[in-house]
């Protein structure tokens, strides 16, 4: 099961770390549909904006590009 966490930089008024086991029926899904789904107060362009930023890991691994789990 993958983990994925989305962390802050020092300008970021939403300063803090997220952290969440990524469901089985999701790990074929694109990363930013996931965290869509698993970070809900945030929206999709948000969570792009920080993918690609390189903000958000997989399994402690940083990635930037919204690829499939």
């Amino acid at each position: 099961m993958a983990k994925v966490t989305k962390t802050h930089s020092p300008d970021d008024e939403e300063d803090l770390r997220h952290s969440a086991e990524v469901p089985h029926e999701l790990t074929e899904q694109r990363l930013d549909v996931v965290c869509a789904k698993l970070f809900s107060d945030w929206s999709r362009a948000r969570l792009q904006t920080w993918i690609g930023e390189g903000r958000v890991s997989i399994n402690g691994i940083v990635v930037d590009k919204p690829r499939t789990l």
